[in-house]
């Protein structure tokens, strides 16, 4: 019964429908309160509407119930990186994802990403190297490597403010 009536509500969403699909996913959890799909879409129909506290508990509450979807834990890792700048929250469930699909590059290059804003070079480095032993040819992943083992050389750092605001003025004036 529960897959019939998560399936019921689909249309809604995909209608395009958010009062009526919200109302309909919230009768599901009443009915099933363990049913993570339904927590999930209730979750990214709260974030469209702006209620960030009632997404967050939701997608939450949809990556714990089932914590080997990867669906739910990019989901939930998006939204503290994206929706509420918690950069360390993200990375963490971002780790729980790679645990489980250690050749996504796209998480993977998000986490090396991550790291490097946070300043986190050695992690970064080994990030971008598992992208480049999945995909040599990635030229993205390629450049950045490069600049993390500079920086993790001592070739690029900077010692004061100044010099850092200085090299991102000549960075950006170069397009960089």
């Amino acid at each position: 019964p529960i897959e019939q009536m998560y399936e019921d509500v689909r249309p809604l969403l995909q209608a395009a429908r958010p009062e009526e699909a919200l109302q309909a996913l919230q009768n599901v959890v009443r009915s099933f309160p363990d049913f993570a799909g339904a927590h999930h879409d209730i979750g990214m129909l709260y974030d469209r509407s702006g209620d960030r506290r009632k997404a967050l508990g939701h997608l939450e509450r949809a990556a714990h119930l089932d914590p080997g979807s990867t669906l739910f834990l990019t989901s939930l890792a998006d939204y503290y990186h994206v929706g509420l700048s918690r950069v360390e929250d993200a990375l963490a469930v971002y780790a729980r994802i790679l645990e489980l699909r250690p050749n996504d590059v796209t998480v993977r290059m998000t986490t090396a990403h991550l790291c490097v804003a946070l300043q986190r070079f050695a992690e970064a480095a080994v990030h971008y190297r598992k992208v480049l032993d999945i995909e040599p040819w990635n030229a993205e992943a390629g450049e950045n490597h490069g600049k993390i083992e500079r920086i993790l050389n001592g070739s690029t750092v900077r010692s004061t403010p100044e010099d850092l605001y200085a090299e991102a003025q000549r960075l950006a004036q170069a397009g960089d």
